[in-house]
């Protein structure tokens, strides 16, 4: 079984990372893949990636632009949604995320 969960990540301060989730309690589920996608109602870009994510080390997402990766073919089929965190380039633009987990 599965279920799906879908927020935004506000990042009040460029520069800072935030863990897609902590907000919700959800960085502990495990998920099977993972929808990103930069606000487009953001002023600059926004980067995803592991705990390190920032402008220069993460995959950089214009404002609308998105990524999506799928664990079903890897890591054993799943990967916990604490492993995504986001940084933005203007301070208060967000990241939305959609993601398929565990129950």
């Amino acid at each position: 079984m599965s279920r799906t969960y879908t927020d935004f990540t506000d990042i009040p301060t460029a520069g800072t990372q935030i863990q897609l989730g902590a907000a919700l309690s959800l960085t502990t589920r495990k998920i099977t893949s993972i929808f990103m996608r930069a606000d487009p109602n953001n002023a600059g870009n926004a980067f995803v990636g592991d705990l390190n994510v920032s402008a220069t080390n993460g995959i950089p997402l214009q404002p609308g632009e998105s990524v999506s990766v799928d664990y079903t073919t890897d890591k054993g089929g799943s990967e916990l949604l604490g492993y995504w965190w986001g940084d933005v380039a203007v301070n208060g633009d967000n990241i939305i995320w959609s993601a398929i987990g565990l129950l």
